[in-house]
Formats: C-alpha cells, structure tokens, sequence
C-alpha cells in the first residue's frame, strides 16, 4: 500500500466509520447500534437486494 502521511485526513472517515461499526467487546454491539439502536447501512448493503 501507499504511504502518503500528507494524506491521512483523505481515509480519516472510512477510519472513523469502522470504528463506529466494529462490535465491543464488552456490549457485543457497536457504538453506532448503541446510539441509534439499529446496524448502520454499509457500502455493501448498497448492492445487495433487501430481505423481503
């Protein structure tokens, strides 16, 4: 991979977003399940066809 340190900021919301959606240890949910009590929709979610 690249290693461009000027660019750090450009990937800091795909960071910040894998933080809010990885489960917690100590809760088994994610902050962002905690927060809004639902599983955020993901890039992939996207392509998918939704359950019926």
């Amino acid at each position: 991979a690249h290693n461009d340190s000027k660019a750090w900021d450009l990937k800091l919301s795909q960071i910040a977003f894998a933080l809010r959606t990885a489960p917690s240890e100590s809760t088994d949910n994610s902050p962002a399940f905690l927060m809004f009590g639902r599983h955020p929709r993901q890039p992939l979610d996207l392509l998918l066809p939704s359950p019926a």
